[in-house]
């Protein structure tokens, strides 16, 4: 069985009000039960080229690459590097990328970068990934004040050389569950208990994601922003 019948989820994208290009991506795949939003990285060349290359990866994925997400993160990792090698004369390209394999009654997310992944369920409302930015690993030893500019550089992305140390989670998602997949173009001018506070409340998952884009705008458009929605 994959991602329930009751299941529905919406997912859209806007290039933002200072942006000359969206180099944001993202994949519903409500029959597979595989939803992702990835970011291209915007201080180096093709960040749109990046961020599609690791969705379109993920999307072409077989079940017995889903099985190993950590594995399939790191293959699109070597994926994006070899590509973006040959576009960019030897300085290489990048992406963040948040995905969800929702199956059985269980989510599990892979995460590299900054983009964001919240649940809301019965017990429970959180973002349950980290952003892997220098801001944040300097919060989680105590260090303080961070720059606010630290909020922007990521300590590792895909299309990088080596290996990323994906962050795995496995969570229930049963009925009533709510999973919301976005870029930093959501999160930078939207907070996270606001954030929560609308899943809880939406009727649907095309109102929430409408609701986080034209919310993103109305507060300036800093950037791409993307959001994917499930609700169970």
């Amino acid at each position: 069985m994959l991602a329930s019948r009751t299941t529905v989820a919406h997912g859209a994208t806007d290039p933002g009000l200072h942006r000359d290009r969206n180099e944001d991506a993202f994949l519903v795949d409500a029959e597979r039960g595989l939803f992702a939003v990835a970011d291209g990285l915007g201080g180096m060349p093709h960040g749109e080229v990046a961020s599609q290359l690791a969705v379109a990866r993920l999307r072409e994925a077989s079940d017995l690459d889903l099985r190993d997400l950590d594995e399939l993160f790191n293959q699109i990792n070597r994926t994006v590097r070899r590509e973006g090698l040959k576009l960019s004369g030897g300085n290489g390209i990048g992406t963040t990328l948040t995905a969800a394999i929702v199956r059985d009654g269980v989510a599990t997310i892979g995460h590299v970068g900054d983009c964001a992944a919240f649940v809301v369920s019965p017990g429970e409302a959180r973002q349950v990934t980290h952003d892997q930015t220098i801001a944040e690993q300097m919060r989680s030893t105590g260090e303080a004040p961070v720059p606010e500019y630290l909020n922007h550089i990521l300590t590792q992305c895909l299309g990088q050389s080596g290996t990323v140390a994906v962050e795995m989670l496995t969570l229930p998602f049963s009925e009533g569950s709510r999973l919301l997949l976005c870029s930093d173009g959501v999160t930078k001018v939207i907070e996270a208990a606001e954030i929560l506070e609308t899943m809880a409340g939406a009727q649907q998952p095309s109102a929430l994601v409408g609701w986080l884009i034209d919310t993103a705008n109305e507060r300036g458009g800093p950037d791409n922003s993307t959001a994917v929605a499930l609700f169970a």
